[in-house]
C-alpha cells in the first residue's frame, strides 16, 4: 500500500501558485513527488470563485 502524506495548506497553495504561474505539472511531479491527480485536485480546490 502506498504511503499517504499529509500536506499543509501553505504547501498546497504554493503548488497551485506555481501551476498558475506556468510551471508544468510534470515538473512539479518530478521535483516534489506529488502525484498528478493530487495536484489537479488542489488546483480545483483552490480555484478562485
Amino acid at each position: 500500500m502506498p504511503k499517504k502524506f499529509n500536506y499543509n495548506d501553505d504547501f498546497k497553495l504554493q503548488m497551485v501558485n506555481l501551476m498558475n504561474s506556468g510551471k508544468k505539472i510534470t515538473e512539479l511531479v518530478e521535483e516534489y513527488g506529488v502525484t498528478r491527480s493530487t495536484l489537479n485536485k488542489w488546483k480545483s480546490d483552490y480555484q478562485l470563485t
